[in-house]
């Protein structure tokens, strides 16, 4: 297929680092249920990737030739010029102590060609669902990094004779991924004793139990009081059944339904004097866009990242 290189706008600015020489290699799946998987790589070097970044990976060796060795699927002929190249929200960076490891959160798209593909996988390794982090490094899986992007800003700490750091995270679905990121980021550095912290999380979401043992897996010491951090999470789903234990220092709400846009919730969490930031479909997007106005939050302030499926 036809794959041109990449231009750069006049006001964009190009990557100042290559990654043409940086191979990922699978090495564990897990499967959370019926559609969302988590892949974990090691690169062949290490790679700066900040909370709440995404990387673009080409798979254009494991789709055209691996997968049909490891699975029985074919393709269909509008896929020929596929360049095989995708971009996914990383939910676990490489850190000081792991620098080559990262994990992605992906949802297998009904009608799409990759993450279908990259289900069925992790599936095949995992066929009675039970949850666990598989070792596939045998299967000899890799992809091509291509770039590192994302303009979620990661939070510096602030103490609290500057009024600390008022946060506001507001996910859609998987949308959740960068917030994951940054919720162990806050969390490290609360425990270490830098700055002081108020974050609150708005999930709206049809998977409440996967999401939420998601974010629970997300915070560094789960057993520890943390006098610096409070962490309130609004959970918004049609169906709820608490099971996961939280930290002392999280409080978790459960709102039946769709989060809507009247602003009610964003007043009551004084989002006017929080940082807000949101991620999700287009849609759910544009809903907290209004109801954030409604709560009077100008939408100049609001940081947000939007995909189309």
């Amino acid at each position: 297929p036809y794959s041109p290189p990449v231009c750069y706008l006049a006001e964009e600015k190009p990557p100042s680092v290559s990654f043409a020489d940086i191979v990922l290699s699978l090495i564990k799946t897990r499967v959370h249920d019926n559609t969302l998987i988590t892949l974990t790589f090691e690169s062949s070097r290490p790679v700066d990737i900040h909370p709440s970044q995404n990387c673009v990976l080409e798979l254009t060796e494991f789709l055209r030739k691996r997968s049909h060795e490891l699975l029985d699927w074919e393709e269909d002929e509008s896929t020929v010029n596929d360049d095989c190249v995708r971009t996914w929200t990383v939910s676990t960076p490489p850190t000081p102590d792991a620098p080559c490891i990262l994990s992605i959160t992906m949802r297998a798209i009904k009608g799409g060609l990759i993450t279908p593909i990259l289900y069925q996988l992790a599936r095949s390794v995992d066929p009675q669902l039970t949850g666990a982090h598989i070792n596939v490094a045998d299967l000899k899986v890799c992809a091509r990094l291509r770039g590192v992007g994302g303009d979620l800003p990661v939070p510096e700490p602030l103490a609290a004779c500057d009024g600390g750091r008022r946060l506001l995270w507001i996910a859609g679905g998987i949308g959740l991924t960068p917030f994951l990121s940054l919720t162990r980021h806050v969390t490290n550095l609360a425990a270490r004793g830098f700055g002081v912290w108020d974050v609150t999380l708005v999930l709206s979401t049809r998977e409440p139990e996967v999401m939420l043992s998601l974010i629970q897996e997300a915070f560094v010491d789960g057993r520890q009081s943390l006098p610096d951090l409070t962490f309130s999470i609004h959970v918004y789903s049609p169906r709820f059944q608490l099971s996961e234990s939280f930290p002392p220092f999280v409080s978790l709400i459960a709102h039946e339904g769709r989060l809507d846009d009247s602003g009610t919730l964003f007043g009551s969490v004084g989002a006017k004097f929080r940082e807000p930031h949101i991620c999700g479909p287009l849609p759910f997007v544009s809903n907290a866009m209004k109801s954030l106005q409604a709560a009077g939050v100008d939408p100049e302030r609001v940081k947000r990242e939007r995909f189309t499926y």
